[in-house]
């Protein structure tokens, strides 16, 4: 009778972090550089401990390519391949897709959130307080000289961390090798989220839940129904 229970268990919990994924992603539709998160498929309902179920449900972020979008904002950049730009928040580096940056005051280029960007070798990239040219592979031009490089670094979908408004962290991701990665000045990549998609997962992870529920009121009924025998019965 408990493993009842268990397979209730087990299909409701996987679709609580299911459906929670799929909320993150339609928040984050119009998010810049976003990665929509993905789960793995069910393909069966059977008891599973609750850790096993935890760690088979979230599977990371989806790198494919965002639809490029023309701003003529020279400060805004946009990647087209593979790969990600370094960004610094205090202490902490960060990897983001979003490339909407304003160069301040002491000529650092920062993000909405305040977040400052590296350059290739590690470090704040600093630029004149004057028109810049980004070329393809990430390198900054100034008034026709070379004032700095993008630091662009590949991504890897299992180790990466998700946080909010679509950044990551994670301490092993390595440079982008020549030639896989091409940096658009002017433009923005947008979140690669399809709300059809996440809809009709939506809609499967619903009925899901309510097999598990169906499952927990079928429970109910038979451990209602052996009481009542017990109970009829004087044991």
């Amino acid at each position: 009778m408990s493993a009842l229970v268990d397979v209730a268990a087990s299909v409701l919990l996987s679709n609580e972090r299911r459906i929670e994924t799929i909320a993150q992603n339609i928040a984050n539709l119009q998010s810049f550089g976003y990665k929509s998160q993905k789960m793995k498929n069910v393909s069966s309902v059977e008891a599973k401990p609750f850790s096993q179920v935890l760690s088979e449900t979230v599977v990371g972020a989806d790198f494919s390519q965002g639809r490029l979008i023309q701003t003529s904002n020279s400060t805004d950049l946009a990647i087209s391949g593979r790969g990600a730009f370094l960004v610094r928040r205090g202490e902490e580096l960060v990897f983001t897709r979003n490339g909407g940056f304003t160069v301040l005051g002491d000529g650092v280029l920062v993000n909405s959130e305040g977040m400052v960007l590296q350059q290739v070798g590690g470090g704040d990239l600093v630029v004149p307080n004057s028109p810049l040219q980004v070329k393809e592979d990430g390198t900054v031009v100034s008034e026709g000289r070379v004032v700095g490089a993008i630091g662009l670094y590949e991504p890897d979908a299992k180790g990466f961390i998700s946080n909010p408004g679509g950044g990551y962290t994670d301490a092993g991701a390595t440079p982008v090798a020549d030639g896989e990665t091409i940096v658009r000045q002017g433009m923005r990549e947008a979140s690669n989220v399809v709300l059809s998609d996440e809809m009709v997962n939506l809609m499967a992870a619903s009925r899901l839940a309510e097999s598990g529920a169906q499952v927990m009121r079928q429970y109910d009924n038979l451990l209602g129904q052996a009481i009542s025998t017990f109970s009829g019965t004087g044991r």
